[in-house]
């Protein structure tokens, strides 16, 4: 990654284990992390064959696990450099960081699922739609650039990954890793499935955190995707799930239960949603955020910008839901901002 600013700073990190065989050939190593707002751990994976083949799920970032859980999948397992490939779920920092290093090392392949290129005209319509340049919020652009993927890789990590379709397989040390398109976390976030064992590699898509997904383009339908995704995942019973920052589920009741618990964690934000559109709207995102964060100490405001432009990213995710299922309506004024007003 490019991009000059550094929420990382003052983080640190200390090994939980590391190169735990949980299933045959999948290993999995974690990492305390202190000091950084955004997670507390961090847990990565590896699928070997010993000799001749290692496919990393996701790569961490120096901070958090420096190359350790890297090096050890690779050269303890006498895996050349040129058979590791690389499976991203999505392009945040904490698992994609330690990508150059681990291509400079000679890796052969590098996947991902459906990468969303950032363009400045993407980032003006967010600004513009949720009421942001209404509100004279222009400071909150540059992370909206970051977190909307601005110079995220290198053009020489652009030309190197392969966009997998859903439904590919990489098949490794017995297993047959079938790519599921899991949009919520993020709208490019894609999870490995496989079938015949009964196991996900989760990525973030199943996450141990405060209801809320970030949505920087109308058209993504994010929350409304998101939902259906953990729908398709709980009939699938799955036997075990491994996550990036949480300890694995070891059985089809343990994932179901939180997927369940997902689920209700959105219920009072959707429903605090819906009464402040028939209360406030006609409202833009930025206005209904200003209501919503009302509860904070300094309020919308008083955030710094790189949770205040998530803090009117995820509205904006409730209201396209909304929108979606008729309970309101968005109107756009002169200026491009989006109006929600209640249908019922």
């Amino acid at each position: 990654m490019t991009n000059s600013i550094n929420p990382y700073e003052g983080a640190s990190s200390y090994n939980r284990f590391l190169m735990q065989e949980d299933l045959p050939g999948v290993f999995h190593s974690s990492y305390a992390i202190e000091n950084f707002y955004f997670t507390d751990r961090l847990d990565l994976f590896a699928v070997v064959e010993p000799g001749r083949r290692a496919l990393l799920i996701d790569t961490g970032h120096p901070v958090m696990c420096g190359t350790e859980p890297i090096d050890r999948a690779v050269e303890d397992n006498d895996v050349p450099w040129e058979n590791v490939e690389v499976f991203l779920t999505h392009f945040h920092d904490d698992h994609d960081e330690n990508l150059q290093y681990v291509l400079d090392r000679g890796a052969g392949a590098f996947y991902s699922g459906p990468a969303v290129p950032w363009t400045e005209a993407s980032r003006e319509a967010f600004l513009r739609q949720t009421g942001a340049l209404r509100a004279g919020d222009r400071a909150i652009s540059d992370w909206a650039d970051i977190l909307m993927g601005r110079d995220h890789f290198t053009p020489e990590l652009e030309e190197r990954v392969r966009q997998l379709p859903e439904g590919e397989a990489l098949s490794i040390a017995g297993y047959d890793l079938e790519v599921l398109y899991t949009p919520g976390h993020t709208v490019e976030h894609a999870s490995l499935l496989e079938r015949k064992h009964s196991f996900l590699f989760a990525g973030d898509h199943l996450l141990d955190s405060a209801p809320g997904l970030m949505q920087f383009d109308a058209s993504s339908r994010l929350l409304e995707r998101f939902f259906e995704s953990l729908h398709d995942i709980r009939a699938m019973r799955l036997r075990t799930a491994f996550m990036s920052h949480r300890d694995s589920f070891t059985s089809a009741d343990e994932v179901n239960a939180f997927i369940d618990s997902v689920f209700a964690k959105y219920e009072k934000p959707l429903d605090r949603v819906r009464g402040l559109v028939r209360e406030l709207g006609p409202v833009s995102v930025y206005e209904l955020a200003r209501s919503f964060y009302a509860y904070l100490p300094q309020g919308l405001a008083g955030e710094p910008e790189n949770r205040r432009v998530r803090r009117v990213a995820i509205p904006f995710a409730y209201l396209e839901y909304l929108v979606e299922h008729g309970e309101a309506e968005r109107h756009e004024d002169g200026d491009g901002c989006f109006l929600y007003v209640a249908t019922r």
